[in-house]
């Protein structure tokens, strides 16, 4: 009886062994791999930008003895500026808002001949403060901008014989949009449109063509950049 049980009980141990190696063997699935980390716009950058810009220029000129105001043709404004601009960006979800200021040499001219005189308006530089509320899609950044300008310019009024002149300051409102894209981790560039309108100034030309005069421009500038971010 005692040789029977011990019979059994190791046959089923071998059976039960060559059951075992006979099942299929299994690998562990491999960990997943990290996904890599969306691009940052938080932090501060700085760099260089050009623009080119359209627009018109309209005023009033009245020449002494001062009476009335007589409307000036609608004048059009073309010319280019280069510069630097400094700016921060702080990047919450994919929510991205940011200021960011600009200044720059400006080579925007207008000019009319009214009476035998001929009236010349040419930008000497432009600034701007504006700020930015866009999104984050990775390494691509969309934005809407407001902000103001400010511009400083040189009327000139002049014939054969004799030149004055007048300088003026402009203070704007601008509006528009863009688009930036980081190039490297570091380096990223950006193209947007912007319009302005500024408020009217008054001016008075000296002698020979003493005459007070009225401006107002507004302009259409499209800008590219470049800048290096030096995160967050």
């Amino acid at each position: 009886m005692q040789r029977w049980l011990v019979a059994s009980l190791s046959s089923l141990l071998l059976a039960g062994t060559a059951a075992a190696a006979d099942l299929p063997s299994y690998d562990p699935a491999p960990m997943p791999m990290a996904a890599a980390s969306a691009y940052q716009w938080t932090g501060f950058y700085a760099g260089l930008h050009g623009a080119f810009a359209t627009g018109d220029l309209t005023g009033d000129y009245d020449i002494a003895p001062f009476g009335a105001y007589t409307a000036l043709p609608s004048l059009d404004i073309d010319g280019w500026q280069a510069g630097l601009h400094l700016g921060y960006d702080w990047q919450w979800n994919w929510a991205v808002i940011g200021v960011r200021g600009d200044l720059a040499w400006s080579d925007y001219e207008a000019s009319t001949t009214v009476l035998g005189v001929r009236g010349v308006w040419e930008t000497n530089w432009t600034a701007s403060l504006t700020g930015r509320l866009g999104v984050a899609v990775d390494r691509f950044h969309p934005y809407l901008l407001g902000g103001v300008t400010f511009l400083d310019s040189e009327s000139t009024a002049r014939n054969a014989a004799f030149s004055a002149k007048a300088d003026a300051s402009y203070t704007g409102l601008t509006l528009g949009a863009g688009l930036e894209a980081a190039l490297t981790e570091n380096v990223s560039l950006f193209g947007e449109y912007r319009h302005t309108w500024f408020e009217e100034t008054k001016m008075n030309i000296g002698a020979p063509f003493t005459s007070r005069v009225k401006l107002q421009p507004e302009l259409d500038t499209f800008m590219v950049g470049v800048s290096y971010r030096f995160g967050g």
